[in-house]
């Protein structure tokens, strides 16, 4: 079976790891094992949810971020999760964000699940990781606001780990 990754991060941004010299020696690991880090970043797949006018504009900027300081992972796919009948009110903003090469999919959570909070995002994660099983090793699941300001290689695991 595949390993998925998801990685959930609630910060602005992405930040190196402690220099700790366990930390590198794991990061040197999972980086050296038989495939490159240009090779690996191939194998990923950033995947969100974003609900409304003000979180698609934040999912715009971190696909925009994706593209332009990610590095090898500048092309990885990027696949964004919508509420359903989204499409149409922020086709606009859809249209930006699809022209930077990123998926738009509409998502559903039944309807006895919509009064809590989270639900929608935690719907579309399962419907993420169900579609990305036979396509990716890593799905690298981040919050709408999310900014990537260097090549992310700290999401490419240790092959013996398969959650961050």
């Amino acid at each position: 079976m595949k390993r998925l990754l998801f990685i959930l991060v609630l910060a602005l941004m992405t930040v190196p790891v402690s220099s700790d010299t366990e930390d590198l020696n794991l990061v040197t690991e999972a980086l050296s094992t038989d495939n490159s880090i240009s090779d690996r970043a191939h194998k990923i797949i950033f995947a969100g949810f974003a609900e409304g006018a003000e979180q698609l504009s934040h999912m715009l900027v971190f696909v925009e971020s994706v593209r332009k300081f990610a590095g090898s992972f500048r092309d990885a796919p990027i696949w964004i999760y919508v509420p359903e009948a989204s499409t149409e009110k922020y086709k606009k903003i859809l249209d930006k964000i699809s022209a930077l090469r990123a998926d738009i999919y509409e998502s559903s959570a039944p309807e006895a699940a919509q009064e809590y909070y989270f639900s929608r995002k935690v719907f579309a994660a399962a419907e993420a990781e169900a579609q990305a099983e036979t396509q990716t090793e890593i799905l690298a699941w981040l919050d709408e606001d999310t900014i990537i300001l260097k090549e992310p290689k700290d999401f490419l695991l240790a092959h013996d780990k398969s959650l961050g």
